[in-house]
């Protein structure tokens, strides 16, 4: 990709259908003034695309994974300087490392029907802390709530610290 960028001036994160016939224009200058077959330049462009298509998946990827980290630190960062407590930073940590299969509505989470819910408000008889709780998630957005009326952790909250 370096040598690419670096021989044809490509700037940015994809290539262009313009970009992709400079490339393969440029490799015909440098063998000599021989040209790529019709067929071939077809091939080569697919294989191109093919590469661009895998290496945005691949970024994709580990910025899921760097979203995830900076996550899990921001809300260590909140509940240490308690901006949040206990049950909320431990609600968080089990939402997200359940990957998405531990499923709590909205309503479960507010009435204690769920056992996890009914585990973290253990010997707390007011149902306003259990408010208090989700409007402090909600306010740092921690959380976000599906159409399904379900609760997910919001990662893409750190997209707000992307530079």
């Amino acid at each position: 990709i370096r040598q690419i960028k670096g021989t044809t001036g490509i700037e940015g994160n994809t290539l262009s259908e313009a970009q992709i016939a400079q490339i393969i224009d440029t490799s015909d200058e440098k063998h000599e003034g021989r040209t790529v077959s019709p067929a071939d330049r077809h091939e080569l462009e697919q294989l191109l695309r093919g590469f661009v298509e895998e290496l945005e998946g691949v970024q994709a990827e580990i910025l899921d994974f760097v979203r995830e980290v900076m996550f899990r630190d921001y809300i260590r960062d909140l509940y240490q300087s308690g901006l949040i407590n206990q049950r909320c930073y431990t609600f968080l940590t089990l939402l997200l490392e359940s990957r998405g299969e531990l499923q709590i509505g909205l309503p479960e989470y507010r009435e204690r029907r769920h056992p996890l819910i009914e585990q973290l408000y253990t010997g707390i008889k007011s149902k306003r802390t259990i408010q208090r709780d989700l409007e402090t998630l909600l306010r740092y957005e921690l959380i976000a709530v599906t159409g399904q009326n379900r609760i997910q952790v919001n990662v893409a909250v750190m997209n707000k610290f992307a530079g």
